[in-house]
């Protein structure tokens, strides 16, 4: 699933905890392109990954008029989750962790383009 965002996604001023949360996010799930051949480690960094998506989701929860954020984070944990449970399947192949994680970056990646052009 695509995240479609366009302009401002809500009328919340600029948060630097969200803004931190979500680059955080973005870096994690870039650096992980490199680890689909290693399953011990990409189970580890899922984990870690999922931790973040908790603090996202958890943090925009309570934010004055996020409302949109906090869907978008929601939608993207629930895509972390799938990851999550692919492993716990199994190994999935590199070719499918590769574009989960790829799909992953780029709404996250529009996420924080979102979350940076807020009110300041």
């Amino acid at each position: 699933m695509i995240i479609g965002l366009s302009g401002c996604v809500t009328s919340a001023h600029f948060d630097n905890n969200e803004y931190a949360a979500s680059v955080r996010l973005e870096v994690h799930t870039r650096q992980m392109f490199g680890f689909c051949e290693t399953p011990s480690k990409i189970k580890l960094m899922i984990e870690q990954l999922e931790f973040d998506m908790e603090y996202l989701v958890t943090y925009t929860g309570f934010l004055e008029d996020n409302k949109s954020t906090h869907e978008i984070a929601l939608i993207l944990q629930s895509q972390v989750k799938e990851l999550k449970q692919s492993y716990e399947k199994g190994v999935p192949s590199d070719t499918y962790c590769q574009l989960k994680l790829k799909i992953l970056n780029i709404e996250v990646q529009r996420l924080l383009g979102a979350v940076s052009k807020k009110v300041k």
